[in-house]
């Protein structure tokens, strides 16, 4: 990463929280990281819900892994978020500390 590039975190893998990972990352240069978290490893749509109850969709057809946000170059990271930190600009999750410049929260 560049000097001047910045880190994006995202806490919450939910409808807002992937909507915003993937508008920023189309519209923000590469050298900047985007890194969503959330505690699943799946995107559960939840509107489809009706549809699996009525038998016109089966559960995993109306939800998809983290992992494949990978490839459009989002980090995606399986935690717990334990503790943000304002002053030190760092959110502490069950793996590991991230130090972020912008902090999204859309849990």
């Amino acid at each position: 990463m560049s000097m001047n590039a910045k880190t994006i975190v995202i806490l919450g893998g939910g409808i807002g929280g992937i909507v915003v990972a993937n508008k920023l990352r189309r519209a923000i240069d590469k050298s900047h990281q985007i890194v969503l978290i959330d505690k699943e490893t799946h995107h559960l749509f939840y509107p489809s819900l009706l549809w699996v109850m009525i038998g016109w969709r089966t559960p995993s057809q109306i939800q998809k892994s983290f992992q494949l946000l990978e490839k459009k170059g989002i980090k995606f990271l399986n935690a717990e978020v334990t503790e943000i930190n304002f002053e030190t600009k760092t959110v502490s999750t069950s793996n590991e500390k991230v130090k972020y410049d912008y902090l999204v929260l859309a849990l």
